[in-house]
């Protein structure tokens, strides 16, 4: 069983980008040890500067300045010019920092794009596996968190040198810091667990009166109609007003905490303040001395709080680095060849006693996930309010279970053959397995018995990026992107150069010219900016796409659903003119739809039990199809 100590198991990519980058990290470590060392240089020179205000020496460090103020002012320069270092300094680091978090940032998303190519549809369309997969995209720049972690805590241990200075100086001084040190590190981290409690109440609270809002504007175009408007006016109000009444009580409670801490801060730089004004009183400390310490005394300060919040930065990257882990860890879930080599179709495909069950997390892969969802759900509760991290963690407990159930079977020994030249229709009941079964054809999922034979080869052989090349599909929900053109959205997956004239005549046959034409800046109008279309004209954009692809097999999984009988009719029209070269697939419920195929496939419960053509099939008595037909067309 993978361990979560192994953070690193299936990060690899990270050995090679700080090898790769060696160098800058290199610099970026010294730079951070330079400026740690100018941070404790400047109280000594602030210290110089008051005591030679004081003594008006014209000697220091065996070099003879020819006036006190010349000496001085070297002392001046030498401030302006460590501070400006240490600036530069930082900035330099910054860039730097900046360009490996981009490239790393670039590599992993490289890596996590590839490896959700190895995922079936199932895991890809499960809204609880895309939790984990948007919480690990949403980690991709964490290597800039890795990177900042790193260098404060470079500039904490350098700045600690501040320690030994205020023990030479005063040792009781040196116990007061580090007593009131300790202190405060718990203290803040006291703070931000009762911050976390107070925000998760407002954000919780705020979330299940916002779904409220949100549906009732949504709904409004339903609702006014029901005169049920006012009733939710007036309890979305109320409700606003019982959220703002609590805000304020749990603001006013953070601030008087927030207060009392701010008191306590205050405390040990009085303490400390105070024993050295002492001691300048007595003579024993200069007016230098005290400056200095003052300013020590605030970077220490500066220091203990940050401990806590470094604490947890690193609960966080553990976080992050624990899903990505997971992530990677995963197997692959789609078959694929050892070897690289295309194999052209021609289109032909056939399933042999094909049987499916959508793939589970392995005992393993389980495991590891139970572990990093105990990680997760414990460093969560100390680090920030987490109604989101809640709601997440609950689908991953939901995954858990729904992987240890026992797999229900979608298809079961089917067996079919689509030829190449015919168009051919599978019809069925919702939930019968048919889009399972197209999917299974572009290698959405691998198959848990029998085989899928395409030209007589078996499709465990086809690298499936080649394959998916190869064959154009439709969905129930045709795709088309906003914020691509309409050119470039009917151009998506088109592997040669399209001429517009050959879009133009297209969208003329489909009877969409003169919509197009009529936009603002017709095949260049942006989707989802300066325009938007009917579901229909949405699926008839996709079916010239397909078409543009020019591929061998075209499968249509409810690709025509939305189309009134007329477009229908000059689609069905254009698909037999086409089956010639092609092999066509059509997922239908239109029975007149499927009546135009070659071979119909009657689908129930993951078997077939009707095929034939359409005047056969309605001529078995109580057959589904006949039923389908009887209901949609007849009656």
């Amino acid at each position: 069983m993978a361990k979560l100590s192994a953070y690193f198991k299936h990060m690899g990519f990270i050995r090679g980008i700080i090898l790769k980058n060696k160098l800058s990290f290199l610099v970026i470590i010294t730079l951070n040890v330079i400026v740690g060392a100018l941070g404790l240089l400047i109280p000594v020179i602030s210290k110089l500067q008051i005591e030679q205000l004081q003594n008006s020496n014209q000697e220091m460090f065996g070099l003879l300045y020819s006036s006190p103020l010349n000496l001085f002012i070297v002392l001046v320069f030498i401030l302006s010019l460590v501070r400006l270092g240490q600036s530069q300094f930082e900035q330099i680091t910054t860039r730097m920092r900046r360009k490996i978090d981009f490239q790393s940032s670039i590599v992993l998303e490289q890596k996590l794009l590839k490896k959700l190519e190895t995922f079936d549809i199932s895991f890809l369309n499960n809204p609880k596996n895309n939790s984990i997969s948007d919480s690990v995209f949403s980690a991709t720049y964490f290597f800039s968190d890795f990177l900042s972690f790193g260098e404060t805590i470079i500039r904490n241990i350098m700045s600690l040198g501040i320690l030994p200075i205020v023990f030479f100086v005063d040792q009781t001084l040196f116990a007061t810091i580090a007593v009131f040190g300790i202190l405060e590190i718990i203290i803040n981290f006291l703070w931000q667990h009762y911050n976390i409690k107070m925000d998760t109440i407002l954000e919780l609270q705020n979330s299940s009166r916002s779904q409220l809002r949100w549906s009732l504007l949504s709904s409004l175009d339903k609702l006014i109609p029901m005169n049920a408007q006012e009733s939710l006016f007036e309890r979305i109000l109320q409700d606003k007003k019982t959220d703002f009444g609590l805000s304020l009580k749990l603001n006013l409670a953070k601030d008087r905490v927030q207060m009392l801490m701010n008191i306590f801060k205050e405390i040990p730089a009085l303490i400390v303040v105070t024993l050295i004004a002492i001691r300048v009183f007595d003579g024993s400390a200069t007016l230098g001395d005290f400056t200095m310490i003052s300013m020590y005394t605030t970077q220490l300060g500066a220091i203990f709080s940050s401990l806590s919040w470094m604490l947890r930065d690193s609960q966080s990257l553990m976080i992050k680095m624990s899903r990505i882990n997971f992530f990677f860890s995963l197997k692959e879930r789609i078959l694929a060849p050892s070897h690289e080599k295309s194999i052209k179709i021609q289109g032909s495909v056939e399933f042999r006693n094909l049987s499916f069950h959508y793939p589970l997390l392995d005992e393993e892969e389980k495991a590891y996930l139970k572990e990093v969802i105990t990680l997760n759900e414990k460093m969560l509760d100390r680090i920030k309010s987490y109604k989101y991290e809640q709601q997440q963690m609950k689908r991953w407990h939901e995954l858990l279970v729904e992987h240890d159930e026992v797999p229900k079977e979608i298809l079961q020994g089917v067996n079919l053959t689509i030829r190449q030249g015919d168009i051919t229709a599978l019809v069925g009941r919702n939930g019968a397995g048919k889009t399972t079964s197209a999917n299974l054809i572009v290698k959405g999922y691998s198959p848990s018995g029998g085989e899928i034979l395409i030209d007589g080869i078996n499709i465990n052989d086809f690298v499936p990026g080649d394959l998916r090349q190869q064959i154009s599909m439709i969905h129930q929900t045709p795709l088309l992107l906003r914020g691509l053109s309409v050119r470039e959205n009917l151009l998506l997956g088109v592997n040669k150069t399209v001429a517009d004239a050959e879009i133009w005549e297209w969208l003329k046959k489909i009877d969409l010219k003169e919509v197009i034409a009529g936009l603002a800046r017709g095949l260049d109008t942006i989707y989802g900016e300066e325009t938007s279309f009917s579901g229909g004209q949405i699926q008839l954009l996709a079916i010239v796409r397909v078409i543009l692809q020019d591929r061998k097999i075209v499968i249509f999984d409810e690709g025509t659903n939305q189309l009134d009988a007329e477009h229908e009719a000059i689609i069905m029209d254009i698909l037999k003119s086409l089956k010639k070269k092609k092999t066509i697939f059509i997922i239908t419920h239109k029975m007149t739809t499927a009546r135009h195929s070659d071979k119909i496939y009657v689908m129930d419960q993951g078997r077939i039990l009707e095929e034939g053509r359409h005047t056969a099939l309605l001529q078995i008595p109580n057959g589904i199809y006949r039923k389908f037909w009887e209901l949609q067309v007849i009656n």
